[in-house]
């Protein structure tokens, strides 16, 4: 999305793509649906390499950026080369934190952030019989249905008392953690590593998880190592205006390696818009004239987690808080939930499990934060009421 930013204000200027990894972009996130199968990233590239070339971009693929000389505005690349530039935008993303336990550094113990990682995934468990996933997040939780389909003993560790609590409700945490055990997976809840054995892992209650393959899906952490060259200013990420700035106004950032507003990225959606407007900007890098602004929208999720799709935005816990009103509406024999969260008329969050249905109108509505009706029903409105009134509303562009 940088670079479609960069064309959509400027049709000549150079572009150069460096990309450590031999592939044109992929989508990470899918990674693991190639699990205990032949890796071809191709299957789950963002943009085929014909799109490049139609946008005059030269990629130089399995190349490193090694640093930034600021003083001759130009890319040092691993052999020495000089990139020239009047603009930079890095969307070096993030790598993998796996836990400094102890044991970590045996054989057969992985991370999932590369094509490169799947195969070696893949290959490992072709020869083992049982798998530990560290981590129930969505990749986590992909990663343990995959590898689940491959008639392995899996067992999936979370260190939080219930699955995605931060995305879901409680009672679509439990249907995902139903969905888990149906599919053959042993779930640990509350479960902190202490650390990593020859057998498996092992816990902090002395319990022993077996795993000759163990896979950590405990989070990510910026690279910052480019950005540190250039001596531009880094928090937890690389610390970016509206206009994705840095503290060198001809660096631009965008993505997981991106702080804005205090908040680094981490979201696919998040990173688009960004990568967007850096591009935009470094497009008009030195010319007069007022530049694109990010605007944070609230965090949402679109995930297919063990076979089901599940929507999010917004605030959805909502136990705890007497301001807000829920609306829900829930087909068990299906399984599916769907919530609207409103605080007054005001529409602050949603949650879709299982049915996608009118996601986008959700999501508009808690972007723009749409005023609905519903003291006026009289009583406590259901969901396809509400949803209508959101679809009237948006449509009258309320």
């Amino acid at each position: 999305t940088a670079l479609e930013g960069v064309r959509d204000h400027d049709a000549d200027v150079p572009v150069t793509i460096v990309s450590g990894e031999p592939h044109y972009a992929y989508f990470r996130p899918r990674l693991s649906h190639l699990l205990g199968s032949e890796v071809v990233p191709q299957q789950i590239a963002v943009k085929p390499q014909a799109w490049y070339e139609e946008r005059h971009a030269q990629v130089l693929l399995g190349r490193t950026a090694r640093s930034i000389d600021t003083e001759h505005r130009a890319v040092v690349l691993d052999d020495g080369v000089l990139l020239p530039a009047r603009a930079v935008v890095l969307a070096c993303g993030s790598s993998p934190f796996v836990p400094p336990l102890p044991g970590r550094d045996r054989g057969g113990v992985f991370s999932l952030r590369t094509a490169a990682d799947a195969q070696a995934i893949t290959e490992a468990c072709r020869r083992a019989r049982t798998i530990c996933v560290v981590g129930a997040g969505p990749l986590g939780l992909e990663a343990a249905w995959a590898l689940a389909k491959l008639d392995l003993e899996v067992h999936l560790l979370e260190h939080g008392p219930r699955l995605l609590a931060k995305m879901l409700d409680e009672p679509a945490s439990q249907m995902l953690a139903d969905i888990v055990a149906r599919a053959g997976i042993e779930l640990h809840l509350a479960a902190s590593s202490e650390s990593v054995t020859p057998e498996g892992v092992r816990l902090a209650d002395g319990h022993d998880v077996p795993g000759q393959v163990v896979l950590f899906s405990t989070g990510v952490r910026p690279n910052l190592e480019l950005a540190r060259s250039a001596g531009i200013g880094v928090n937890r990420g690389v610390v970016v205006d509206a206009n994705m700035r840095t503290s060198q106004p001809w660096i631009f950032a965008a993505g997981d390696v991106a702080e804005f507003a205090g908040a680094p990225g981490g979201t696919w959606p998040v990173a688009m818009g960004q990568g967007r407007v850096a591009g935009a900007n470094a497009a008009r890098a030195g010319v007069a004239g007022a530049l694109t602004e990010y605007s944070a929208v609230p965090p949402s999720y679109t995930l297919m987690v063990m076979g089901t799709r599940i929507f999010t935005i917004g605030e959805v816990q909502t136990q705890e808080d007497v301001g807000l009103t829920t609306v829900i509406s829930e087909d068990e024999a299906r399984g599916i939930r769907r919530k609207l969260v409103l605080r007054g008329g005001k529409l602050v969050g949603g949650l879709l499990f299982g049915d996608l249905a009118k996601s986008d109108k959700i999501r508009d509505g808690v972007e723009r934060g749409v005023e609905l009706p519903v003291a006026e029903t009289g009583a406590a409105p259901d969901y396809a009421q509400v949803m209508e009134m959101l679809v009237g509303a948006l449509a009258a562009g309320v």
